[in-house]
């Protein structure tokens, strides 16, 4: 790998791992039922797992430096049908959803490494998003959830 590939991988790295550290909530934790209640997750999806995450807008996995630096904090929700990205908006005081791919549009699901840190990028036919899990009360990335993460939406996928 180039030097300048893994100057961006290391931010990216850094930054992924920050996001998923902070708060996203009215107290600063992942809340499932006032998501669901804000209607940012469907009420009839069974939710397999909710939890902190951090999203890295326009980049692929730690390869390709985004056009736009931006990393946002929030939680990560995957259901039966769905994987969304959610975040806490202070001024409605409402969860929203910011993205949303149905299980069955996902066509590619890989785990990327980079040092101690982990991301996910979740590919579908016009679309790709790269997130990391983080620690409750920690602002690392859950690199064993991450991998997990990776390896659930993997299951099933056509290759």
């Amino acid at each position: 790998m180039s030097p300048h590939k893994i100057a961006i991988a290391l931010i990216l790295s850094v930054l992924l791992s920050a996001c998923a550290g902070t708060p996203v909530g009215p107290d600063g934790t992942a809340s499932l039922e006032k998501a669901k209640v804000d209607g940012a997750i469907p009420f009839g999806e069974r939710t397999i797992l909710f939890q902190r995450a951090g999203w890295n807008q326009g980049a692929y996995g730690f390869q390709q430096k985004p056009e736009v630096e931006s990393v946002m904090g929030g939680a990560l929700s995957v259901t039966e049908q769905s994987v969304s990205f959610i975040l806490w908006d202070r001024e409605s005081s409402h969860y929203k959803r910011l993205w949303s791919v149905s299980r069955h549009a996902i066509t590619d699901v890989s785990v990327e490494s980079f040092g101690q840190s982990r991301c996910v990028v979740i590919s579908s036919a016009n679309a790709f998003y790269t997130v990391s899990l983080g620690k409750e009360g920690s602002p690392f990335v859950d690199v064993e959830g991450t991998e997990k993460l990776g390896a659930m939406l993997s299951i099933g996928l056509k290759k």
